[in-house]
């Protein structure tokens, strides 16, 4: 599990967190843990700063947004698609 840094707008992201963990575990497993404990260092460190988490769609678990919006904070996720929910395209479509 990495976790990046960036500033405002810059295009630049700074690792700031790296977690080796079993490959045979779900993405979610150990992510609060960590989220709990870096949070009030990332406040101390950045006191005015907006914090955004952005996590892959494995991460995306009821315990995970619980805490998120807890935490207050801003959160981006990328899901995939589930085409079985999206209606049927039709060859007009393109």
């Amino acid at each position: 599990m990495a976790g990046f840094l960036t500033f405002n707008d810059e295009p630049e992201q700074y690792l700031f967190a790296y977690v080796l963990r079993p490959g045979n575990i779900t993405a979610a497993v150990g992510a609060l843990g960590i989220l709990s404990r870096l949070l009030p260092r990332l406040r101390a460190a950045f006191p005015r700063a907006r914090l955004r988490v952005r996590l892959d769609g494995g991460y995306a678990t009821p315990e995970i947004f619980a805490f998120l919006e807890r935490e207050a904070l801003e959160y981006v996720v990328a899901m995939a698609k589930n085409t079985g929910t999206q209606a049927p395209r039709r060859a007009a479509d393109g």
